[in-house]
C-alpha cells in the first residue's frame, strides 16, 4: 500500500493535515459521478476535464473554512508552521501559500502500473492572485517549474523533468493554469490525459459532471471507491465484517464544522464546548446489501462496548449512531469527537506548562 493510500485510511481527523504537506501532493479532493443529462460546455477549459473517470481516492478540502474553525483552525495553523519550519523550499518558495488560502483543494488519486507511477490530479481553486507558479524557486534559487508545451492553457513542467525520474527523484508532473485562478497539477498517467484534454477543442457536451460529496457544512470529505477499499482491507472480504464489504459502492468520510460555537455567558464563563462530529457513509448497490451491513455494524459496536478493547478505548462507541435513511442503500455512522481529542486540537502546538505552572485555559 502506498503512502497516499495509507494516509487515506487514518482516522478522519488526521486527514486535515493533507493540505499542509509540500506541493504538489498536499491537497484535498472532490468526487466525480455520472450525470443523468448532458450540458453545454463553455469555450474555456474546465478542471473537470483532467478526469476521465472517478479516481479510487478523492479528497475535497475547504482550506479557508478550516482555518477559521475554532477546533480545526489551531491544528491547521500549527501544521502549516511545522511544514514551513522543516522545509526551506516551502518557506522560501511560498509553495504552500497557494493552497492554504485557496477556496477549494481537490485531490484525485488512483494507483498506476507501479509503485512510482501513481495517477494523481490536484486542483487548487481560488489561488491567491499574487502567487505565480513560474516564480517559485527552491532554496538555492532554482525554478521549480519551467515553461512547458504551448497549448490553449499555460503549462509548466517540473524544472527537473528533463532528467530521468530515477535521477530527479520525482514523477514527472505538469501544472496547468486555468481561468478563474485555478491550478491543475497532474502527475503520472494523469499528466498525459490532462495535457490532451486542455489542448484539444472541447466537445459540445459532456456526460460527466462534478458532484461535491457530503453536506454543505463539511470541511473535509474523503471518498474511497468500494472495490478498492475491499481489495486493501482483508477484513472486509471475509469473516465477521465480510458483509460490510460485500457490494460496497463507496465509503465517504466527512469532517463537519458542527454547530456554532456560541458566545461566552454573561457572567464571563468559558465558551460552550464545541460540537464536532465525524460522519462515515457506506453506499451499497442495493437495499439488501445495505441492510446486512447495517446489522453487522451494529453487532460490531455492541461487541466493542462489551469488551472495551484497549486499542479502541478512545472511540465513544456508545455515542455512535447508525442509520439507514431512505431509499435504504446507505448506512450512515455519526460519532462526536471525544472531548479529550478536541482539547488536544485546541491546544495543538502550545508549549507545555513547566513545573508548578497551571495548564493554559482553553
Amino acid at each position: 500500500m502506498t503512502i497516499a493510500w495509507r494516509t487515506a485510511f487514518l482516522a478522519p481527523i488526521s486527514l486535515t493535515s493533507l493540505i499542509c504537506a509540500p506541493a504538489p501532493l498536499a491537497c484535498g479532493g472532490n468526487a466525480l459521478a455520472p450525470s443523468t443529462q448532458t450540458s453545454p460546455v463553455a469555450a474555456e477549459p474546465r478542471w473537470e476535464d483532467a478526469f476521465d473517470a472517478t479516481p479510487e481516492l478523492m479528497v475535497f478540502v475547504y482550506p479557508s473554512a478550516l482555518r477559521s474553525d475554532r477546533v480545526y483552525g489551531p491544528l491547521l495553523r500549527r501544521a502549516i508552521a511545522l511544514v514551513r519550519q522543516r522545509s526551506r523550499v516551502v518557506a522560501q518558495t511560498r509553495a504552500l501559500d497557494a493552497m492554504e488560502d485557496a477556496d477549494e483543494v481537490i485531490l484525485g488519486l488512483r494507483p498506476g502500473s507501479s509503485e512510482t507511477a501513481e495517477d494523481i490530479v490536484v486542483v487548487v481553486r481560488g489561488v491567491r492572485a499574487d502567487v505565480d507558479p513560474a516564480a517559485l524557486v527552491d532554496s538555492e534559487g532554482r525554478p521549480l517549474w519551467a515553461p512547458g508545451p504551448m497549448g490553449r492553457v499555460r503549462e509548466l513542467i517540473r524544472a527537473d523533468a528533463a532528467s530521468p525520474p530515477s535521477e530527479a527523484g520525482e514523477v514527472p508532473a505538469s501544472l496547468f493554469e486555468l481561468p478563474g485562478r485555478t491550478w491543475v497539477i497532474a502527475a503520472g498517467d494523469a499528466r498525459t490525459r490532462a495535457r490532451s484534454a486542455f489542448t484539444r477543442t472541447p466537445a459540445r457536451s459532456r456526460s460527466r459532471a462534478p458532484v461535491e460529496p457530503g453536506a454543505d457544512d463539511a470541511l473535509v470529505t474523503i471518498r474511497i471507491d468500494g472495490a478498492a477499499l475491499v481489495r486493501r482491507v482483508p477484513a472486509l472480504r471475509s469473516g465477521d465484517l465480510g458483509s460490510v464489504g460485500r457490494r460496497l459502492d463507496d465509503m465517504t468520510f466527512e469532517l463537519a464544522a458542527g454547530s456554532v460555537d456560541g458566545v461566552a455567558p454573561a457572567d464571563g464563563g468559558p465558551l460552550p464546548a464545541p460540537d464536532r462530529k465525524v460522519k462515515a457513509t457506506l453506499s451499497y448497490a442495493n437495499e439488501d446489501a445495505a441492510a446486512l451491513a447495517e446489522s453487522t455494524v451494529r453487532q460490531a459496536l455492541e461487541a466493542i462496548q462489551r469488551k472495551k478493547p484497549e486499542g479502541l478505548a478512545w472511540l465513544p462507541s456508545e455515542q455512535i449512531t447508525v442509520e439507514r435513511p431512505p431509499p435504504g442503500k446507505r448506512v450512515v455512522l455519526t460519532t462526536p469527537l471525544p472531548p479529550r481529542l478536541i482539547d488536544a486540537l485546541l491546544h495543538a502546538g502550545a508549549p507545555r506548562p513547566g513545573p508548578g505552572e497551571r495548564d493554559p485555559p482553553p
